[in-house]
């Protein structure tokens, strides 16, 4: 295991913002257990959460963008990463942007690692 789990966290935005989703889902358990809070997502497998992704940015927002870090904490095995997440929105998107829109949001995101994978995954924004 990496000791520095900062790293492979930014490792891993850098390949989500790039669309390689074949490349991401490495970075995950194949039980992982993915909540977002505020938009009531849950999934508690890698293989339907990456669907979701793709599904995601195919119908709703292409140009999806997670920025730099605003602040990243690391402690003992997770990862705390505070960050502006957005795009435009080829569709409405309730809750997020109407067609057309561009926007940002402020994003939290808690990664829980198992060794080098990301085990729990949870979205706060």
């Amino acid at each position: 295991m990496s000791n520095d789990l900062t790293a492979i966290v930014e490792s891993a935005i850098e390949v989500y913002n790039k669309q390689d989703w074949d490349a991401y889902q490495e970075f995950f358990a194949r039980d992982l257990h993915f909540v977002h809070h505020n938009r009531g997502f849950e999934f508690t497998d890698r293989d339907t959460f990456i669907a979701t992704l793709k599904t995601f940015v195919s119908d709703l927002i292409p140009d999806r963008w997670l920025y730099p870090a605003v602040r990243i904490i690391q402690s003992g095995n997770i990862v705390v990463r505070e960050q502006k997440w957005g795009g435009t929105a080829i569709a409405d998107v309730p809750g997020i942007a109407a067609k057309g829109e561009t926007f940002t949001l402020d994003f939290c995101t808690v990664y829980v690692f198992d060794g080098d994978k990301v085990v729990e995954y949870h979205e706060y924004g």
